[in-house]
């Protein structure tokens, strides 16, 4: 049980996270224009 919520916290993580680094290149790809 213990694995699976550790597991679980960890996608959280990387999906709140690739979002961020989304976020900062649409950013700097609207910069550059």
């Amino acid at each position: 049980m213990a694995v699976k919520m550790i597991v679980e916290v960890l996608l959280m993580w990387l999906i709140e996270g690739t979002e961020d680094l989304n976020d900062t290149w649409h950013n700097v790809n609207e910069n550059r224009q």
